[in-house]
């Protein structure tokens, strides 16, 4: 990470603040001190992702319902803005389910899905469509079946790089 680069914080509630990651803003303070605020939370919130955008890259955010619902936005859509604040809405879920996931993710990326009873779920990310920022979650990942026993509990992302013709998931 460099001082060039934004930091995407993200909460369960679906609120995201963007913010550039300087000096000035994330200055080197000692262990006694309790550090800077980087997102405030309403009541019954909580901080899920904190994700690096790398300067001079358009990557998407990729988020993940509890209920089975998930979606991909360019992550231009969040304008750096100073932190400390509430942010603003990064997904409507429709069905009123809270975040597991939100990832900075390629094009050519894959996403990890954790059930609820252990299976987990292995699918594409271009497989959801690229949505604008405020519009409702609706793509569901691939094979992903949410049921009232068995909730989605935690995404992870699989890099993939090309090597002599075949691929091979980036540590």
């Amino acid at each position: 990470m460099s001082a060039e680069d934004d930091l995407l914080l993200v909460s369960r509630d679906a609120m995201s603040v963007r913010f550039h990651a300087t000096d000035d803003v994330l200055r080197p303070m000692g262990r006694s001190t309790s550090g800077v605020t980087g997102m405030k939370f309403r009541d019954g919130d909580s901080l899920l992702a904190l994700n690096v955008i790398e300067d001079g890259t358009d990557p998407d955010v990729f988020v993940v319902f509890d209920n089975g619902v998930a979606k991909r936005t360019s992550a231009s859509e969040w304008t750096a803005k100073g932190r400390s604040g509430l942010g603003v809405l990064a997904a409507k879920s429709g069905k009123g389910g809270r975040l597991v996931g939100a990832l900075v993710v390629d094009e050519d990326d894959e996403v990890m899905v954790v059930m609820e009873k252990g299976n987990i779920v292995r699918s594409a990310v271009a497989e959801v469509n690229r949505t604008s920022r405020n519009t409702q979650a609706s793509a569901s990942p691939r094979r992903a079946r949410v049921t009232r026993s068995s909730q989605l509990l935690a995404t992870s992302t699989v890099a993939r790089t090309r090597s002599r013709g075949s691929e091979h998931p980036r540590p």
